[in-house]
């Protein structure tokens, strides 16, 4: 909110809510661009899912081998 309540007679500074507005949506582009890879690099190399089988089975027992008494 510097934008906003920022005045030049107060911090000497002067504020501009479109620089603000701006640097928020590009941040919001490159999170998400960059997420975007991160995900494809995962989903390539060992991917993001399990199998349907081991779905069904259940994630407890596949992945971390526990079972009920």
């Amino acid at each position: 909110m510097t934008g906003v309540f920022c005045d030049k007679a107060i911090s000497g500074a002067e504020a501009s809510m479109s620089a603000q507005i701006i640097g928020v949506l590009i941040t919001i582009v490159y999170s998400g661009v960059v997420s975007f890879v991160i995900l494809k690099i995962i989903d390539k190399t060992i991917g993001l899912r399990v199998s349907k089988d081991e779905e069904r089975e259940g994630l407890d027992i596949v992945c971390h081998g526990e079972r009920l008494g």
